[in-house]
């Protein structure tokens, strides 16, 4: 641990600072500058005032003057990990810090986590102390040294002790725990504990927690080696990363056009939480076989009516363009999800009992590809005859055009015969796959 380093942290921290300000303040002279053309003696006294006020700036980021008006404006300001206004931007009462962990524990709270982020809360105009504060070199942070006690990273800056007292003490106040408060605005529950006795508790939303999360899935999400994964799946290569989706993921969000507000945490996400869906799984009906060739094609329906509906609308929107390479392989993706999840489904039905396709009506090749097990005699040898998989092929086809059919998309033979094609293809790799295997 090196407060050297941290001290060279400190100087480019306020030379930043510094700098934007001044730049900030020339930008506004050259307007004025302008605006003052053709009137010399004004332009003079006015250029006069400006580096007086440009030396007084300059002054006052001198790093001893700076962190003089820092430490005096700590207080305004609270260390936290649970932070009052995510309830609602109005809210008074204090902020919490955990700092004990617990591993172990079996539940995801703050206190689980290894390292967890600080937040800060109180006056927005601050957070520049804030950010002091929580400056870090070598995994310590300068927070980290004024909790021991410890200025030494303060200490290149200082004129003489009693100004390295003065910051100590000054930024010890934003380490300070805050006599705990509520407020009207908060969340409160009134627990009973006695006759007539009750504990005050008021609920805190856990700002470190939900960065901890944001971290996770925005990394999981936007990183490079997450987008060089994603790619890597669409065109089927190998990829060492694993890729990792949030299905129906949720945004909330605080504290409006001033996220600043609420927490610096708040401001750094841009007032964004993440909320994973934790809906409890629905209740599905157990597979009923079907008794018929047009009942397999009721309940396959029902099962691919969102990408059978994408693809419709993708069609119609494409129906007056030319014939692309770009459309034609969208189109093939469209359609193979169709054709995957009809081997999906009639691998469900391939489960039930052996036999089962000897009490229904359905067609032979029906039988032979949803009851490939069947050990009657007939179904055996009709099965090995292999033409059963041009018969589903062309079910397949019929069916989908006529799903497909629209007064602006007219499905004739060629598209007949694509889809027929696509299935039969692959039911009969599928085939010689299981038989390899077998």
């Amino acid at each position: 641990m090196s407060d050297t380093s941290l001290s060279s942290a400190i100087d480019d921290y306020i030379s930043a600072r510094r700098s934007g300000r001044l730049e900030k303040l020339e930008k506004e002279a050259e307007k004025q500058r302008n605006a003052l053309q053709g009137e010399a003696a004004a332009l003079a006294l006015w250029e006069a005032e400006n580096r007086e006020l440009l030396a007084l700036e300059a002054e006052r980021y001198h790093p001893a003057n700076w962190l003089d008006d820092a430490a005096r404006r700590a207080r305004q300001i609270s260390l936290v990990t649970h932070a009052p206004k995510y309830t609602h931007s109005d809210a008074k009462g204090t902020g919490v810090m955990v700092t004990q962990a617990d591993s172990q524990s079996d539940y995801l709270a703050t206190s689980s986590l290894r390292d967890a982020r600080i937040d800060v809360v109180g006056n927005a105009a601050a957070l520049d102390v804030a950010n002091l504060l929580l400056l870090e070199t070598e995994g310590e942070r300068l927070v980290d040294w004024l909790a021991r006690g410890d200025s030494a990273p303060l200490q290149p800056f200082a004129r003489d002790e009693a100004q390295l007292s003065e910051w100590l003490e000054g930024f010890g106040m934003a380490l300070q725990s805050r006599e705990p408060g509520s407020h009207k605005l908060a969340k409160q529950l009134y627990f009973p504990v006695g006759d007539d006795q009750y504990h005050l508790l008021g609920p805190l939303f856990s700002s470190s927690l939900t960065q901890a999360l944001h971290e996770r899935i925005d990394k999981a999400r936007f990183s490079e080696e997450a987008k060089a994964a994603r790619k890597a799946r669409r065109e089927g290569a190998y990829s060492a990363t694993a890729t990792m989706e949030f299905p129906q993921l949720a945004v909330q969000s605080f504290g409006g056009t001033k996220p600043q507000n609420v927490s610096l945490l708040n401001s750094g996400r841009r007032g964004r939480a993440y909320l994973l869906n934790c809906r409890p799984p629905r209740w599905r009906q157990q597979q009923k076989a079907p008794g018929k060739d047009a009942d397999f094609w009721r309940q396959y329906g029902w099962r691919v009516s969102y990408p059978l509906k994408q693809l419709k609308r993708y069609l119609l929107s494409v129906v007056d363009k030319d014939s692309t390479l770009a459309i034609r392989q969208h189109r093939a993706e469209l359609v193979a999800e169709l054709v995957a999840e009809l081997h999906q489904f009639a691998a469900v039905l391939k489960m039930q009992t052996v036999g089962w396709s000897a009490k229904t009506e359905l067609s032979e090749p029906f039988c032979h590809w949803l009851d490939p097990d069947n050990p009657e005699p007939e179904a055996m040898a009709a099965r090995e005859r292999n033409d059963w998989q041009d018969e589903i092929g062309e079910h397949f086809a019929r069916w989908l055009n006529r799903q497909l059919q629209h007064e602006q998309l007219q499905m004739k033979d060629v598209e007949y015969h694509v889809w027929r094609k696509i299935v039969t293809r692959e039911l009969r790799l599928l085939k010689e796959d299981l038989e390899v295997l077998a």
